[in-house]
């Protein structure tokens, strides 16, 4: 149950954003995407490390 909520949390806002950028227009200027995928792996790191503890990894620090 801990893994599907999310999974399903994250799907369903990234369907409500990439909707409300075909509706906004963006989706056509050249730069969306990489955009987009620079901030989704900027705040990877920021989200990966604190999960890695609740699966028993080690501390980096």
């Amino acid at each position: 149950m801990m893994f599907w909520v999310p999974l399903l949390a994250g799907t369903g806002l990234g369907v409500i954003s990439v909707a409300l950028l075909a509706v906004g227009g963006v989706m056509r200027q050249r730069g969306t995407w990489a955009t987009t995928i620079v901030a989704i792996a900027s705040f990877y790191v920021v989200f990966a490390l604190p999960s890695m503890h609740l699966i028993g990894a080690q501390s980096l620090a």
